[in-house]
């Protein structure tokens, strides 16, 4: 050990006397610093934009003077880690409308979007993204010629001559490694701190500082792979520069071409087909549903019509129009109830019909982002990301909670407006009016949603096996080649 502790140390002092170790500290640093502060902006904006939607809940609850107008605005917060991973969040929905009268579905909250809001293989240039992409490249540039530049230098002879046995040589010459690339995460990591209590208004507190300790640690793990990869190519060639040459070919591919590739097959093999039909039978529900109503009311009130105006009888459709009549209050509010009855069924059908074919192609969107997710596990880079991104809670799992607890929302809506009159009082006299002021003092509450570490780490698990399981591989292949390594 005493030997290994000495390689090691003499690795890490000649490390901290190179020019490529103070460029890439000051890289690193400059880098985090200056993605952070443009992502601390985009996290301000975002952070107000969800205000705003909090604003819009309490302002519909004022507005609500009918049944049929209850519904309330479900925003997803930015999380306050989402600078350093923006997962899916900048293209995912970020609130939806909820109301009886709506389903809950990601088609629903993307109006339609073409494209899958779950996929991320060409990500923002936020932290992770970054350190996917520089700190892989700086590990790979302190493991490339540990070996073969070692050789060429004539130093393993010399070490081996002296007594000095492989696997203690090797073991040395890796850790030392390992503790410069520690040192510039802790300094990148030291700088990003200093820049959030410098230039944000975020609180350090316990879950910022918890969720900041676990990305540090997986990107510490992704270094240590791709100093690895690098230490292997340095063991397989005797030649530094054809080390260094076969170390960036496998950066390239694992780093930059296998993420957007794998994304571009899956699409391609089982791409998502178009929401025109979907949108077009979504209208023939409607209409199906207007026809009722109109085959039922006009025969009743041939002065009727369907429009925006107050006066209705009844929300018909799922696209809230509604039915007009101009009669006498009493008679509204007799033809009112036989509306409600005969065709509050309908239109919860008619609702349930719509949501069920939006739920159908969300579960393609679902299927497309997991098989692109298996793919992409093959790519250290990828799987980086993923950690991050559950971490800072803009993965697709968070995404999926938010809307299993929209759905749960409106379930509770769905029961709480049911058997209600569904008409708008608006129209009617004072005297009427102050006698139908509505109760809402039984409407659930938005459920928020929380970060804790043993469910980030629960679900961070499997990803992290996939940075763990290769690196042994690698190290036990290092082994395996060093110690048959000819030094002359």
């Amino acid at each position: 050990m005493g030997m290994i502790k000495q390689l090691a140390t003499h690795t890490f002092r000649q490390h901290l006397l190179t020019l490529r170790f103070s460029i890439g500290v000051v890289m690193a640093v400059v880098m985090v610093v200056a993605v952070t502060l443009v992502q601390l902006q985009d996290l301000e904006a975002r952070s107000s934009s969800a205000a705003q939607y909090d604003r819009l809940r309490l302002e519909i609850r004022e507005r609500i003077t009918a049944w049929s107008m209850v519904r309330t605005v479900l925003a997803l917060p930015p999380s306050d880690l989402s600078f350093m991973a923006k997962g899916i969040s900048a293209a995912a929905p970020n609130h939806i409308e909820v109301s009886a009268g709506r389903p809950v579905t990601l088609l629903e909250m993307s109006r339609y979007h073409a494209a899958n809001p779950l996929l991320d293989f060409l990500p923002d240039p936020d932290v992770s993204s970054i350190v996917a992409f520089f700190f892989s490249f700086l590990a790979i540039l302190f493991s490339y010629d540990l070996v073969s530049g070692a050789r060429e230098q004539g130093m393993l002879r010399s070490l081996l001559a002296a007594g000095v046995g492989r696997m203690q040589l090797i073991a040395g010459l890796a850790l030392g490694g390992v503790a410069t690339l520690t040192l510039i995460v802790a300094l990148s990591f030291g700088a990003l701190v200093a820049t959030l209590q410098w230039a944000s208004r975020l609180q350090l507190g316990g879950e910022v500082i918890a969720g900041l300790l676990i990305m540090a640690v997986e990107i510490l793990l992704y270094c240590i792979l791709f100093f690895t990869i690098g230490l292997l190519c340095s063991c397989l060639c005797k030649r530094s520069n054809l080390s260094l040459l076969f170390a960036l070919l496998a950066w390239v591919v694992l780093v930059i071409a296998l993420p957007p590739l794998a994304a571009q097959l899956v699409i391609q093999l089982d791409p998502l087909p178009t929401t025109e039909s979907l949108e077009q039978s979504a209208r023939e529900i409607d209409t199906e549903f207007r026809q009722q109503v109109w085959e039922y009311a006009q025969p009743r009130h041939p002065d009727g019509y369907y429009g925006w105006n107050t006066g209705n009888v009844f929300d018909v459709s799922v696209s809230n129009a509604h039915y007009i009549v101009r009669s006498p209050f009493e008679e509204i509010i007799r033809f009112r109830c036989e509306v409600r009855e005969r065709f509050e069924p309908l239109r919860e059908r008619a609702v349930d019909r719509i949501g069920q074919m939006q739920r159908d192609y969300e579960n393609r969107m679902w299927r497309q982002a997991e098989q692109i997710r298996l793919l992409n596990s093959l790519s250290p880079a990828a799987v980086l990301r993923r950690l991050c991104a559950t971490a800072a809670g803009t993965d697709p799992g968070a995404l999926h909670r938010f809307v299993e607890s929209a759905r749960e929302l409106r379930e509770a809506y769905v029961d709480f407006q049911r058997g209600k009159d569904y008409g708008s009082l608006d129209f009617t006299t004072d005297q009427h009016r102050d006698g139908g002021r509505l109760d809402l003092d039984g409407l659930p509450p938005n459920p928020r949603l929380q970060w804790e570490a043993a469910d980030v780490l629960a679900r961070s698990a499997g990803d992290i096996a996939l940075l763990i399981a290769p690196l042994v591989v690698l190290l036990l292949a290092v082994g395996f080649v060093f110690n048959r390594y000819d030094v002359r």
